[in-house]
């Protein structure tokens, strides 16, 4: 009897770890609330200069981990990449992007200077970049060249996308009364909004999609919304180009104080 209850046990062992190990090489490829891809400085970068990130990609019904794609490198610690991701309503998009290095735990790049967007299609395969628009990416940000941190923005490394520190059902009602849209109680359902970045001061940007109450009739409106170090809604930005943003975005942090030094 004992040696029938340890062959069973052996056996029950035998298929969990069986199963342990068809699971455990798929295991980071899904996305459980961070990024457990390899790339953490890069993905770090990417959420905190993009607007529509999610932070994720959004494949049939599952969540993964966003693409991430080293191009090249420079001999200074710069490195170019690919980042894509799907799901921000019908935001699909990738971007080409800079990082200058990554020190002591925290990564440093070009705000608003270190990506360009492109709109992706529905079938996950991304285009490539033009070799042209690889070197103007790499110009703007010194490819090749000692890098300097006092013309970067720091970010600390961290494979969670932040959380907007105050009641997102606040912004989302101002965002409706904003743009004259539709009662706040139709678009509960269909709006998303996201955090992307802070400054040196305090402020910080979150960004929005609402659509209409019906799924056929498409977005309503993309925003941003600049808010200070007192949690006060000051500023939006509805961009004219969903994926040709970069001088509006920059001219709309300046106009409301923004500081990008680095923290």
């Amino acid at each position: 009897m004992a040696i029938s209850k340890i062959k069973k046990a052996l056996m029950q062992i035998f298929i969990i770890a069986c199963i342990a190990i068809i699971i455990i090489p798929f295991a980071g490829c899904g996305f459980w609330g961070y990024y457990s891809g390899k790339h953490v400085d890069l993905y770090t970068v990417a959420v905190n200069s993009v607007l529509w990130n999610k932070g994720y990609l959004h494949q049939t019904e599952r969540l993964k981990n966003p693409q991430i794609k080293i191009i090249d490198k420079d001999e200074f610690g710069r490195t170019l990449f690919t980042y894509y991701e799907r799901g921000y309503g019908c935001v699909s998009f990738s971007s080409l992007m800079v990082s200058q290095c990554s020190v002591d735990g925290y990564v440093y790049y070009y705000e608003d200077k270190n990506y360009l967007l492109r709109q992706e299609n529905e079938t996950y395969e991304i285009q490539d970049f033009t070799n042209e628009e690889i070197d103007r990416l790499k110009s703007v940000n010194d490819w090749g060249k000692e890098v300097d941190l006092q013309k970067c923005t720091k970010k600390q490394i961290d494979k969670r996308k932040q959380k907007i520190p105050i009641d997102t059902e606040v912004i989302k009602e101002k965002a409706v009364a904003e743009f004259n849209l539709v009662s706040f109680d139709e678009t509960r359902d269909v709006s998303y909004m996201s955090y992307l970045t802070g400054d040196a001061n305090g402020n910080f940007i979150v960004y929005g999609v609402i659509f209409t109450p019906k799924p056929e009739d498409g977005i309503r409106v993309c925003y941003a919304a600049f808010v200070n170090s007192d949690f006060e809604i000051i500023d939006w930005l509805v961009p004219s180009d969903l994926y040709n943003y970069q001088n509006d975005l920059i001219n709309f942090k300046e106009k409301n104080g923004w500081s990008n030094q680095p923290q």
